[in-house]
């Protein structure tokens, strides 16, 4: 076996693929950001609050101990227990408590949002399953911000200082600088006119993925996926949204950016051509030393990427300007020389 941190193939902090980051410059991609991102803030795991919820039904007296211990360690679907909470508790518990659920600790709030600020650097579209609004609130990220890049940002203006938020309902046609909530969001929508379902239970999900109607999931995923969309902390697991993933006639290629440990890299090939089947190229990264910590040094490796080739490009744009009118005044001088 090789040594996990010497001798594998898979890269502690992968270059951005070459392609992926031409679609980010044209505005052309929607990032996919699931739990993975936000529980290295400390919001909870799926499981995590499953069970927080469980708790309060045994705290409330609504079920024994016998009960509460048994499916606590038996029941392993994080969805079944919280629509047995809901049952107990009643759906309107669930969401008017999801909220304080999903409270961090100061130093955890703000190492979530540096991850957040590099996600949001990329200004792209963004889809979340998250439950908290620490996307939605990031704030571009100034980790080695040049007076150059400052410059640049000031010229242009295209960078809002808040992301959008839009309802399912919403096809993303215009995505840049825009969020969608698929699961719902724990905090009410701040702008009028943006329906919030919460998505909790095994029967929310069935409503959200299987019947096609305007603002559920499954008619926005069929929507979405016609789209380049970059997945982050995200593992692609859930049959309800990989059944959209391949939309036939329009081989859309996505990318999967994903933990492995460094002796995994014998199943790399593997993983590499089950996601290739469905039109995904997995972009892994090693988890060996830091372990999924590892992700922001990932992020705020590409977040630089993308800066520097965005300087680079409105460098060029400027070149471009100034060019075309060098050359209407040379066209001005000579247009007078002749008259």
């Amino acid at each position: 076996m090789p040594n996990d941190l010497e001798d594998s193939s898979i890269k502690f902090v992968p270059d951005i693929d070459p392609d992926l980051l031409k679609r980010l410059l044209r505005g052309e991609v929607v990032i996919f950001v699931g739990n993975g991102v936000s529980r290295l803030g400390g919001v909870p795991s799926w499981d995590s609050l499953a069970f927080s919820f469980w708790k309060d039904c045994f705290e409330q007296g609504l079920v024994n101990f016998t009960t509460y211990n048994r499916l606590k360690n038996e029941l392993k679907d994080p969805l079944e227990l919280l629509s047995i909470c809901s049952e107990k508790l009643g759906s309107d518990y669930l969401a008017a408590h999801l909220k304080e659920k999903l409270c961090v600790t100061d130093k955890n709030r703000e190492k979530l949002n540096k991850i957040y600020g590099y996600i949001r650097d990329f200004q792209a579209g963004y889809v979340t399953t998250n439950y908290d609004s620490g996307l939605e609130d990031a704030q571009l990220t100034h980790d080695d911000l040049s007076q150059d890049e400052e410059t640049l940002r000031e010229k242009f203006k295209e960078i809002p200082k808040r992301l959008t938020r839009v309802d399912l309902n919403d096809s993303l046609k215009d995505h840049k600088n825009k969020i969608a909530y698929l699961h719902g969001s724990a905090s009410l929508p701040t702008e009028r006119g943006i329906e919030n379902k919460i998505i909790l239970t095994l029967p929310d999900y069935i409503r959200h993925y299987r019947e096609k109607q305007d603002g559920n999931g499954k008619f926005f995923l069929e929507h979405l996926f016609k789209k380049t969309c970059l997945f982050i902390g995200y593992g692609l697991k859930e049959q309800e949204i990989l059944q959209h993933l391949v939309i036939p006639g329009e081989p859309v290629t996505h990318y999967l950016l994903q933990g492995m440990f460094g002796y995994e890299q014998c199943i790399l090939k593997e993983y590499e051509r089950f996601y290739k089947s469905i039109h995904v190229k997995l972009i892994p990264y090693n988890l060996s030393e830091k372990g999924y910590a590892q992700l922001g040094d990932v992020l705020r490796s590409w977040s630089r990427t993308f800066r520097q080739a965005k300087i680079d490009y409105y460098k060029q744009r400027i070149q471009r300007d100034e060019d075309a009118k060098n050359l209407c005044l040379i066209q001005e001088q000579n247009n007078e020389a002749f008259e």
